[in-house]
């Protein structure tokens, strides 16, 4: 939403640029803004951020600002930080400030948002705001992937770099995000290293219509392969039972992932029934028969058509172009 002042304020927007970021001291060039987002792996230890800035503003910021002062702000809701630092003018760009801005991570949760303001003196008053930049959004704990947040872990990882602990990933290194199922727990692997992804996953908002389609299809895209990945792990401890042995749901998340789908996939049983039902399905046919079933369950689960329904009335005015010039419709591309 525009604010409105009642006297003049910049006519364009500061530029405001992450030139480093240093973690307690130790300056990573590897930590980059993309896209206005920069992401910083949760699983890295730290005490202290610094990030040195530099912000631009229209050659024309004065005489309609006297002695402007121009300060980096860095605010993160969840935790109710607010820090300030101003910034140095330089002496032969007077349209140039340079300055660092330092974060404590003991005070920081999920994401900062990072902006420069310039105010001064306007209309003969003090301390009047004329202008700010736009957000950079520094991402510093996992960022939430509605609807599967509390159910499965999430991970930023750059599939590119070999990790003993995921040796896996660098054979998908091209991939957006890896699915791992195991006994202790489902996980949500996104590489950091996949262009703009961190971006769009991120909890900024004031994003563009046709951005926030995309977060939402994404975000929907990886809940179902991680759902349908979980109930088909899960369905394997069911369908190795004997069958003199009684079906009990299993503990844990596999237990919880069965019984959430199950009654679902199977609407007019009880979840006991729903269980051998499921048992008898996969020993006839290897599951395949319930694989639909089990696609439209989770779709259901996740709320998918809720989901495309928004992204398309987001980007109706996208999607209902006029013809072109040769008298075709425009298409999607597939």
């Amino acid at each position: 939403m525009n604010r409105i002042f009642p006297y003049p304020t910049l006519s364009e927007p500061l530029e405001l640029t992450v030139r480093s970021v240093a973690l307690d001291g130790i300056t990573d060039p590897s930590l980059l803004v993309v896209d206005d987002h920069l992401h910083v792996s949760p699983e890295r230890t730290w005490t202290e951020m610094e990030l040195g800035l530099e912000v631009v503003g229209p050659r024309t910021i004065e005489p309609n600002v006297e002695t402007p002062v121009v300060a980096a702000v860095a605010a993160c809701g969840p935790s109710n930080l607010r820090v300030a630092t101003r910034l140095a003018r330089s002496v032969t760009d007077s349209a140039r400030w340079s300055g660092s801005i330092r974060i404590s991570r003991d005070a920081t949760r999920g994401s900062l948002a990072l902006k420069a303001i310039i105010g001064g003196r306007i209309g003969g008053r003090d301390g009047r705001f004329a202008g700010e930049s736009k957000t950079v959004t520094v991402q510093i704990d996992e960022s939430s992937i509605s609807p599967i947040t509390g159910t499965v872990a999430v991970r930023w990882i750059d599939f590119h770099e070999t990790s003993p602990a995921h040796p896996d990933l660098t054979r998908f290194s091209n991939e957006a995000f890896y699915i791992h199922v195991s006994d202790v727990g489902p996980v949500v692997f996104l590489n950091s290293g996949f262009p703009r992804l961190s971006a769009v996953l991120s909890e900024r908002t004031g994003l563009p219509a046709a951005a926030q389609a995309l977060r939402s299809t994404l975000g929907n895209s990886i809940a179902m392969s991680a759902w349908m990945a979980m109930f088909n792990t899960a369905a394997g401890d069911v369908v190795q039972t004997d069958d003199g042995d009684p079906l009990e749901l299993p503990t844990g998340w596999k237990g919880d992932v069965l019984q959430r789908l199950i009654v679902q996939i199977f609407p007019l049983e009880s979840p006991e029934s729903g269980l051998s039902k499921l048992r008898d399905a996969w020993r006839a046919d290897g599951g395949s028969g319930t694989q639909s079933l089990l696609v439209a369950a989770v779709e259901g689960h996740v709320g998918s058509g809720k989901v495309l329904r928004r992204a398309f009335d987001a980007m109706k005015n996208e999607l209902l172009r006029p013809e072109t010039e040769d008298g075709g419709a425009n298409e999607l591309e597939a």
